[in-house]
């Protein structure tokens, strides 16, 4: 069996592939501490502060919203370095 059968997916993705999944990996990571951090410290203040109620409390429907643009550029951010997987697939 050669190195690159036993790559993530093989001979399907380019070669450093290992190094692209790292990175997101170590991303999301990074993204998701800050986050979670921030997050548990605004809670705290606003249920404290009787902004709020225990989020965990509250039970979310359809109309909870996401900010898209946000999204896009947490996306870009963070799988921005497999985008030009594609077209390297196509040169081997």
């Amino acid at each position: 069996m050669s190195d690159r059968a036993k790559e993530p997916l093989g001979k399907f993705a380019p070669e450093n592939i290992n190094d692209h999944l790292l990175h997101v990996i170590f991303e999301l990571a990074a993204e998701l501490w800050v986050v979670k951090r921030r997050l548990a410290e605004i809670e705290e203040s606003a249920i404290q502060s009787g902004a709020i109620t225990s989020p965990d409390a509250k039970i979310r429907d359809e109309s909870f919203a996401f900010d898209n643009s946000g999204r896009d550029a947490f996306v870009e951010r963070i799988f921005g370095s497999l985008k030009d997987i594609g077209s390297k697939l196509d040169t081997q």
